[in-house]
């Protein structure tokens, strides 16, 4: 993550960032026990948009280019200025499901991220503040259904107790394979456009982008509180291959319908990425301080967290987050 180079969307963090099921009258290890891999997961991330937490996080990216052709010259410019990846952590700060500061460290510059009511804030550098042109959406990208949906379709196996920082913990992990990426992106975006959710575009693009898409040794762990069922730690990683030369076939097609020659592609565009978030003061006391905005940026968010913050030293252009 840079300066001018798109990043993922900051409220994934939130909800993997914390999660609550209480224990069930029959005892604190065996709540989860009975209630299932995939429900005490489910209930975890649910849970993540409303309790008051922080949370640190890690996470970074290795991008494979050597071959790949024919990109268009902004997409080239911001592969070249991520070279070949990099590193970021953060921290972040939830008092509701309306009020989170995040902070990201990336590339020796730091970012600022608040969401206070439907209003988001943006700085870089500890500078001045400057407040989204457009309200947030009132509802999460993913409903409590879509979450349950997206962890049966992935499909969590109970591998044990283990410790994690000295809490008693439950390992949760799922081995992400292609056809069950793709078969979850297709059924999370038949949900999104029969709800008109603001991730139904988002999906969309997702579904048409996944046959083109193979991932490898990709994997998805959570560790969940044996004691109140609340998310303590959650990772996922592994590799990605994009065949950019069978989008570019597929897309051949369409170019005279649409008016316009679609770029010639070539190659196969990779990606390791890794993110870890370990939660801390789960249910504690968290405020989030509403910033004094000196300006507004002129681009309005397009769902969640969503707007560009000024580059940090670059004059490239802004950093975006999706």
């Amino acid at each position: 993550m840079v300066d001018g180079m798109r990043i993922g969307r900051p409220a994934a963090a939130a909800t993997l960032a914390a999660a609550a099921l209480l224990a069930a009258a029959c005892g604190e290890s065996a709540s989860l026990t009975a209630a299932g891999s995939g429900q005490a997961v489910a209930s975890a991330l649910e849970a993540a948009r409303t309790t008051p937490l922080r949370a640190a996080f890690t996470a970074s990216l290795a991008l494979q280019t050597a071959g790949v052709q024919g990109l268009p010259a902004k997409i080239q410019s911001q592969l070249s200025q991520l070279g070949g990846g990099g590193s970021a952590s953060g921290t972040l700060l939830q008092q509701s499901g309306s009020r989170r500061e995040l902070r990201v460290t990336a590339q020796g510059h730091t970012y600022d991220l608040v969401e206070y009511g439907g209003h988001g804030y943006v700085r870089t550098g500890g500078g001045a503040w400057a407040e989204l042109a457009s309200t947030l959406p009132a509802t999460p990208a993913l409903s409590d259904s879509e979450i349950s949906a997206a962890v049966a379709g992935l499909g969590f196996s109970d591998r044990g107790p283990a410790s994690v920082d000295g809490v008693a913990t439950e390992h949760y992990r799922a081995s992400v394979t292609t056809a069950r990426l793709t078969k979850l992106i297709e059924d999370l975006g038949a949900s999104a456009s029969a709800g008109a959710g603001s991730g139904s575009s988002l999906m969309t693009e997702l579904t048409l982008l996944s046959p083109y898409v193979t991932l490898s040794h990709a994997t998805a762990d959570v560790w969940v509180s044996t004691r109140n069922g609340s998310l303590v730690r959650a990772q996922v990683g592994g590799s990605v291959a994009v065949d950019l030369g069978a989008i570019s076939a597929a897309l051949a097609g369409l170019g005279t319908s649409q008016g316009g020659t679609p770029p010639r592609l070539s190659g196969t565009l990779g990606a390791t990425l890794s993110l870890s978030v370990q939660v801390s003061d789960y249910g504690g006391s968290v405020t989030v301080t509403r910033p004094h905005a000196s300006t507004t940026l002129p681009a309005a968010p397009a769902s969640g967290w969503t707007g560009c913050l000024p580059a940090a030293g670059a004059a490239s252009g802004p950093l975006c987050m999706l």
